[in-house]
């Protein structure tokens, strides 16, 4: 609960993405090996946030892609596009899925897309504040080949920021 009440104080400066992503990665590194699951980032994107609770936002993510895995290795991949005004980051993976009546309703305190999977049903609630109080929004939708593609919306940093 102390992380969601948190997750609106920014104090914000420029963040790399890919940092981020491999700091996380090194931090799960266990936990990949064991479920066999490989992770690929191919973004290098800059933005302006708070790098504590956007690798907050990356390590919720990417536990997710573990816990909800199916039978195959799990294959997690971040990566990110330019909108018109910000960046779209995606996290995508071909796991189990949400189903599209669960979409939006998991984002909220205490919701769970399983009740056969653990959970408190906090993390993606703590995902959605996060990304929020940076000025963006998060969705989910199905990730092509199956799984689930998560994805969140960060500023652009201008030339001068970057």
């Amino acid at each position: 609960m102390l992380v969601y009440t948190r997750a609106g104080n920014l104090e914000t400066e420029r963040v790399a993405l890919d940092v981020l992503t491999t700091e996380v990665a090194q931090d799960l590194r266990a936990s990949f090996e064991r479920a066999r699951a490989t992770l690929r980032s191919v973004s290098s994107l800059r933005s302006t946030g708070t790098p504590v609770q956007l690798r907050r936002v990356l390590q919720n993510l990417l536990v997710n892609a573990l816990k909800f895995r199916s039978e195959a290795p799990p294959r997690v991949e971040v990566s990110a596009r330019p909108d018109s005004q910000e960046w779209v980051v995606t996290v995508a993976d071909n796991g189990l899925g949400v189903p599209a009546d669960q979409a939006s309703r998991i984002f909220g305190m205490f919701s769970r897309a399983s009740k056969e999977i653990g959970g408190a049903g906090i993390g993606l609630a703590v995902c959605r504040r996060i990304v929020e109080a940076h000025g963006g929004r998060i969705w989910v939708e199905p990730a092509a080949g199956g799984g689930s593609a998560f994805h969140f919306t960060l500023p652009r940093c201008s030339p001068a920021n970057v």
